[in-house]
Parts: C-alpha cells; structure tokens; sequence
C-alpha cells in the first residue's frame, strides 16, 4: 500500500510541475513541443511500474528456475560423489579379499599338510558388496612341498570349510 501511495504521489508531482512548466513558457509556439515531451514523461511513469511488475514476475520465474537447475546439479554432484566413493571402498574391498583369503589359509592347517597358498582370486563379487552365483569363485593356488600327499579334493574340501564356503565356489589349482 505504501508503494502505491509513493507512486501515485510522484506521478502527481510530475504532473503539476509539468503543468507548471507549460504555464511559465515563454513562447507558446514551444508548447505543442513541451506538451509532447510531458505526455511522453507522464506515460512512461504509467508504463514503467506495470513492466517493473512483469520483470519482477520473469525475473522471480528466473530466479526459480535457476535455484531448482543448481540444486539439481548439487544432487548430481553428491550422489555422482557417493556413487564413486562407493565404486573407490568397493574396489578396496575386493583388492583386500584376496589378501586376507590368502592369510586365513596361510595361517590354518593347510601348513601342516606341506601346502603354502601362493595366490587367490575371486570372481563373482560386485564393487557394490553382491555376488554372482553363476560367476563367484574363489580360485587358489597351492605350491605343495616336497613330500605332500593331500590330494585336491581333500585339500579343496579342507579350504572351503577354512573359508565357511560351500565347496562348489572353491577350486584349488597347483602352482609351479
């Protein structure tokens, strides 16, 4: 309410200062030529507040739209920085399962049987922590020492119940 006091005040300010302006003109052959440029400056204070108004509108729209595309972008951003951080922690995972295969059966019994585990693989398992049942596998590779008699079943048998897996996933191969 208080900006349409203000507008209509300075609107009505103009006019009698315009008309005042008409009035004190020396040569009235200007007149017609000051009347012009008056009704030009009086509609132009009309016109400017309405296009204030509608830039006001496309400018809040604007302004809307332009908010909603950043914090789309932000969303994007984190969960494409979630989803490589997962990827990054599910490929650290997946390098230490071996590793950590490797020592579990390097540590139990399997020594007792002349056999030191050289390598493990594993195959099957997602970056994101599932597992393929068609695809997993835990592939090792046993060095046997001179004097070993184990054969691969029993010692294939022996590594599955050491990892707590059925022996379907698990396949022991000699290493040179």
């Amino acid at each position: 309410m208080n900006y349409l006091m203000e507008y209509l005040f300075r609107l009505g300010s103009f006019t009698v200062l315009a008309q005042t302006l008409l009035h004190f003109t020396e040569h009235k052959a200007y007149d017609k030529y000051i009347r012009i440029l008056c009704n030009i400056m009086v509609l132009s204070l009309v016109v400017i507040p309405f296009m204030e108004l509608f830039r006001g509108d496309i400018m809040d729209t604007m302004t809307e739209l332009t908010d909603m595309y950043e914090k789309q972008l932000t969303d994007l951003n984190e969960k494409s920085m979630e989803v490589k951080l997962q990827e990054q922690v599910g490929e650290q995972v997946l390098t230490q399962i071996p590793i950590e295969i490797k020592s579990k059966l390097n540590n139990s019994e399997l020594g007792d049987y002349g056999c030191r585990v050289v390598k493990v693989e594993v195959t099957g398992i997602h970056t994101d922590g599932t597992w393929d049942t068609e695809q997993y596998g835990v592939y090792i590779y046993v060095k046997r020492q001179s004097g070993s008699e184990i054969s691969m079943e029993s010692l294939r048998a022996r590594c599955a119940r050491i990892l707590e897996l059925e022996e379907q996933y698990v396949e022991v191969k000699i290493s040179g």
